[in-house]
This record gives C-alpha cells, sequence and structure tokens, in this order.
C-alpha cells in the first residue's frame, strides 16, 4: 500500500486491511524495489510450502496432520502440523517467531513464547530431535530453522 498517509493508525489500519506493505510517499525507487522483493520472496516461500514435497528427508501428506520424515509415519496436531508446515517451506532460513505467530495464530494471535516453543518442543520431540541439541528444527536466535540433514 502507497500512501501519503503515514501516522501510525494509519499504517497499523492499511496492515489490518490486508496490506503485505505500506509505503509512505515520498520514497525512493531504491526502497521500493527491496520491498517488491521482500514481498517475492515470501510469496516463493509460500508457493515451495504449498508444493508438497520438504525433501528427501520429509514428506507432508496433504491436510491429513500427517508427516513422513526419514520413512516414518509422524501424527501431528493441528498446531504442530501447520508450524512444521510454514518451517518446512523455508527450510534451511530461519523463521522469525514474530512471523510464526502472525502466520498460524493471525495477526491478532496474543500468544506467549513459551506457546510456540510448547508446540515446537513437541514437534522435535515427534521427530526424534534430541532437544538439548537440536538439528532437525534448529534454534535461532530470533526464530527457528529446519534444517535437510539426512540420517
Amino acid at each position: 500500500m502507497m500512501s501519503a498517509l503515514g501516522t501510525e493508525e494509519h499504517k497499523t489500519t492499511g496492515l489490518e486491511l490486508g496490506a503485505d506493505d505500506y509505503m509512505v510517499k515520498p520514497f525512493g525507487l531504491a526502497e521500493l524495489i527491496s520491498r517488491i522483493r521482500a514481498v517475492l520472496r515470501r510469496s516463493l516461500a509460500h508457493a515451495h510450502e504449498q508444493a508438497g514435497r520438504q525433501g528427501d528427508d520429509l514428506h507432508l501428506e496433504g491436510d491429513q496432520y500427517v508427516a513422513l520424515f526419514r520413512g516414518q509415519k509422524v501424527t501431528l496436531t493441528g498446531m504442530e502440523w501447520k508450524i512444521l508446515r510454514r518451517l518446512a517451506g523455508s527450510a534451511g532460513r530461519v523463521v522469525m517467531r514474530e512471523e510464526l505467530v502472525r502466520e498460524i495464530w493471525g495477526r491478532d494471535g496474543l500468544i506467549h513464547d513459551h506457546e510456540l516453543e510448547r508446540h515446537v518442543r513437541a514437534l522435535r520431540r515427534k521427530l526424534g530431535d534430541d532437544p538439548a541439541t537440536p538439528t532437525i528444527i534448529g534454534p535461532a536466535a530470533t526464530g527457528y530453522v529446519l534444517t535437510e540433514r539426512r540420517p
């Protein structure tokens, strides 16, 4: 969204109404191009997420809350499924905690950090990841990363 209205209220209203970004005029061409590239990166990650194939070690079975991980069937809860699907769509890249919360619980998703961590811990356990030194769903300073390590 591009607008001459630059108050915080205008920006939050625009974003709440569904804008992916909000730019206040005037702005530079380089900034516009960078923001377009960022939206395209997110779109590409979403397209990969929808493709269903997440690498040789992990396959997500439709919307049945089932994953095939290293040849083993893993039954997931709805939240675990959504988190794993999102991480798989960006395998190898850090997904910020805030981004996970916004995409899974919605813009108004008022959850505590420990609730997200609880779901990630459960996912790690189900995938056989060592909680002391996780290598499948690795921690990052500000988010999580799904690695593509082989057994």
